[in-house]
């Protein structure tokens, strides 16, 4: 969502390098509005049962918003969201997580066991390790390989 903001503003602004996404678009099309487009266009394609919610919130944003250059600042923002998602289609963020066991061997076999900090069944190694993730191609983030 945020690199879709900052990608939207920065068509308009022009300012600073874009993150993925540079579209030519009017100085005077709306930030705010921009903003408020890719932000919403985001949430709502990832999070669609908040829909209803979602677009109330972005038409009550909107109508802080003088109307001088909002309809491109939406457009701008709608489009530049989209290519952001597309971009990131294929990155593995949508696989089913892997199953996760809660407890410790103790519970689970009734019997003492040696449980290493790194075992998914160890409530430690829970503390320490995050939640099991399956690989993902990372987006937000550069990747240095040594």
């Amino acid at each position: 969502m945020h690199a879709a903001i900052y990608d939207a503003v920065n068509s308009i602004d022009g300012t600073h390098k874009p993150y993925l996404v540079r579209l030519s678009a009017s100085h005077f099309a709306s930030q705010e509005a921009a903003a408020a487009a890719a932000a919403h266009e985001v949430l709502v394609k990832l999070y669609p049962s908040f829909q209803a919610t979602l677009d109330t919130q972005f038409q009550q944003a909107l109508a802080q918003l003088p109307k001088g250059g909002q309809a491109d600042g939406i457009s701008i923002g709608k489009t530049v969201a989209d290519r952001i998602l597309a971009l990131r289609a294929n990155d593995g963020s949508n696989a089913q997580p892997i199953p996760h066991v809660f407890g410790n061997a103790r519970e689970i076999t009734n019997r003492p066991r040696r449980i290493s900090l790194s075992s998914p069944n160890s409530r430690i190694g829970l503390a320490l390790h995050p939640l099991p993730w399956r690989p993902r191609t990372s987006f937000g983030l550069a990747v240095h390989q040594s």
